[in-house]
């Protein structure tokens, strides 16, 4: 355990180092832990040159990525991060927990810069409100505006809604249905 413990501060003290401002920001806020890693594995490497951090737990069982900043939890399996795009890209069975949202989908990727991230792949929002599926969802953060795409269904105490887009201004408390959909109501 105390090996392990060790590994995990050499990884931050490396992680901390090599990314300099570009990661200051996450590190400032938050972490990044290795969770069920064996102590003799590989599991990330960082490209000095190209500015890639990268991990992949996918062929580790129960082993995952866990992310931590500000009031955001995500888990995954594969993490890429380009700290000079400020790019990070997460894949394989990731989940977001944000206050009292949580977001599964396939893959995320987060534009650090522009406080924007995209969900692919079975994406499942769910609030106290009610269940959005989808195949795509974009996020703006300074917007706090939800767009949802293709293949969206929309499941709340009172019914059902499907169609192709839905946006979603958070403040504003509006939803937008764009194009055709359907309503079914209990």
């Amino acid at each position: 355990m105390q090996k392990r413990f060790r590994t995990f501060w050499v990884l931050v003290m490396v992680i901390t180092i090599f990314f300099g401002l570009s990661v200051g920001v996450l590190a400032d806020k938050g972490k990044l832990v290795l969770v069920g890693v064996p102590s003799d594995f590989a599991a990330g490497r960082y490209e000095t040159k190209s500015g890639v951090f990268s991990v992949d737990l996918s062929e580790i069982e129960g082993a995952y990525v866990l992310i931590e900043f500000e009031d955001i939890t995500i888990t995954g399996k594969v993490v890429i991060w380009d700290t000079q795009e400020e790019h990070l890209q997460m894949l394989g069975g990731i989940t977001l927990i944000q206050k009292d949202m949580e977001l599964t989908t396939d893959q995320i990727e987060y534009f650090i810069e522009e406080e924007r991230f995209t969900a692919r792949g079975n994406v499942v929002a769910t609030t106290e409100d009610g269940t959005v599926y989808s195949d795509e969802m974009l996020y703006y953060q300074q917007e706090k505006h939800a767009i949802f795409s293709n293949n969206v269904v929309v499941e709340f105490e009172n019914g059902v809604f499907k169609g192709e887009k839905l946006s979603f201004y958070i403040e504003k408390e509006l939803i937008e249905f764009i194009g055709p959909f359907i309503a079914e109501f209990n």
